[in-house]
């Protein structure tokens, strides 16, 4: 791969990566946001794990769905 590609990919895969870290965060925020902040929240790696599986989710019912 070329540089400008390398450079791309990375880009992109950190956009995605924070996207995943957000959505888990914003799932997670009303339930406890007397103790953590948003930002606090993003940065914890449970985040990010429900980030994946609500994605997952939303994309298999998306799928299953589309007919």
């Amino acid at each position: 791969m070329s540089v400008v590609e390398d450079l791309l990919f990375e880009k992109f895969f950190s956009f995605l990566w924070k996207v995943i870290k957000l959505t888990g965060a914003f799932i997670r925020f009303p339930f406890i946001k007397r103790h953590y902040s948003l930002e606090q929240l993003s940065n914890q790696n449970l985040s990010e794990v429900i980030g994946i599986i609500v994605i997952s989710i939303l994309a298999t019912l998306v799928f299953l769905l589309a007919k």
